[in-house]
């Protein structure tokens, strides 16, 4: 799992990431409604969001 976190605008907010070898899980701590998973094998530049 890679976790960091970023300034966004005023906020800083944490952004978290699971990566496997097929897909790419992503987290926003701050939308409860709104993530991002990828088919990395499918997908490889992640145009197509799956969540």
């Amino acid at each position: 799992m890679i976790e960091h976190d970023d300034e966004v605008g005023p906020i800083q907010a944490r952004v978290r990431h699971l990566v496997t070898e097929d897909f790419k899980l992503t987290v926003y701590e701050w939308l409860r409604d709104f993530g991002e998973i990828y088919d990395l094998k499918n997908d490889p530049h992640e145009l197509h969001n799956l969540w």
